[in-house]
């Protein structure tokens, strides 16, 4: 055989031998001489169990650094034993920790010193690393006012809230958890357990100095609606989920409002004195204008006396309400107002009203929440 028949049967016999190889199935992987392996194995809480029992975790991603350095050598994700192996590492101390979920927290160490010998194939174990889910609310408190220049927001720094836990879903019982006090700029952030259960957050409204007793509007994704100085409560949606950020802002909306009375003034002194009202028949309207008085901005309000069948007058009420800040002049309709005999004439037709835009600082007196009474005395004609 010539030269150039050997070239081609080497050539054969290579190409044979190769493709042998390749179908070879494949083994578990090597580790290279005079390196060793790690192994690392993650946990978590199961938070939507009442003994919350740890269970493999897998999917989190776990780096490994050598000791001193601030670089991540390698990741390695854990498979569904929650169990993450490094192969091929040189001698030396490492360092090696699992990376966290948001809003969770290790229950021990966040990572372990780990020293890798030559030809360690038996894989140093690190771990169990261990980590509670977590779940957080968060939100502010503060009154709002509109105007009519818009809206006007006042944080309530310094304030106290309550935090509270329902026992179960929908057993209605609410358990305290904590209390947290609200920040310069009236926010709060508590850490909560993921789990069954609504959270309560409770704040009460008479640690702010001023604050009026009137009807105030909790808005947040539970509503409460109360009259008078008192506890203002905000309750959560039902099942807390890992990782959850529950938004509560606590805003009172302040009821602005023109209120006032109208009654027949017997001694002529301004002053609505006792029994003093309006007789039977009087028919008042009054009217809510812009800071010209020309344009009526507001239903007109229709006043009517109805005193009782015996004793003193009593007197009619108007009340213009849910109104923005700024000027108003407030007016009583003569044209269209009719008085029972004896007649009378009205003291003052029109007063000029200006309504707060903002609220008062906490520890001032909130006037944006008072409301401004404008009273219209009726001088009965002898």
């Amino acid at each position: 055989m010539n030269q150039r028949g050997h070239s081609s049967l080497a050539l054969a016999v290579a190409i044979l031998a190769s493709t042998a190889c390749d179908r070879q199935p494949a083994g578990p992987e090597v580790q290279p001489e005079n390196t060793g392996a790690l192994s690392v194995t993650v946990q978590r809480d199961t938070s939507l169990r009442a003994d919350r029992p740890f269970v493999a975790a897998p999917g989190v991603r776990v780096s490994v650094f050598r000791l001193g350095d601030t670089l991540a050598l390698r990741q390695v994700t854990t498979n569904s034993l929650g169990l993450a192996t490094f192969v091929g590492l040189a001698p030396g101390q490492y360092v090696v920790t699992p990376s966290l979920r948001p809003l969770s927290t290790f229950t021990g160490n966040s990572a372990d010193t780990i020293t890798i010998t030559a030809n360690d194939t038996s894989s140093v174990l690190a771990g169990p690393f261990q980590t509670r889910l977590g779940a957080r609310v968060s939100g502010f408190a503060a009154s709002q006012v509109t105007t009519q220049q818009g809206l006007v927001t006042t944080r309530f720094p310094g304030v106290q809230l309550a935090i509270l836990r329902e026992t179960g879903v929908g057993t209605n019982v609410f358990l305290p958890v904590t209390t947290v006090t609200t920040d310069a700029t009236g926010a709060f952030n508590v850490p909560l357990d993921p789990g069954p259960g609504r959270v309560q957050i409770i704040f009460n409204s008479g640690q702010i100095p001023g604050f009026p007793n009137d009807t105030l509007f909790l808005g947040g994704s539970g509503t409460s609606v109360i009259s008078n100085r008192g506890n203002l409560t905000a309750t959560s949606t039902a099942v807390i989920l890992p990782d959850a950020n529950v938004t509560q802002n606590l805003i009172f909306n302040f009821n602005t409002r023109i209120t006032g009375e109208i009654f027949r003034d017997v001694n002529g002194n301004g002053l609505r004195d006792t029994g003093e009202g309006l007789a039977r028949g009087d028919t008042v309207f009054v009217q809510l204008r812009d800071a010209t008085g020309q344009r009526v901005i507001a239903p007109v309000v229709r006043v009517i006396g109805n005193p009782p069948a015996t004793g003193p007058l009593v007197p009619g009420t108007y009340t213009f309400s849910s109104l923005q800040g700024g000027s108003y002049t407030v007016v009583l309709d003569l044209a269209a107002s009719r008085f029972a005999a004896p007649g009378g004439t009205v003291r003052v037709t029109s007063v000029p009203v200006t309504l707060p835009t903002s609220l008062a600082a906490v520890s001032g007196t909130p006037a944006a929440a008072q409301p401004v009474r404008v009273n219209f005395p009726i001088v009965t004609t002898p």
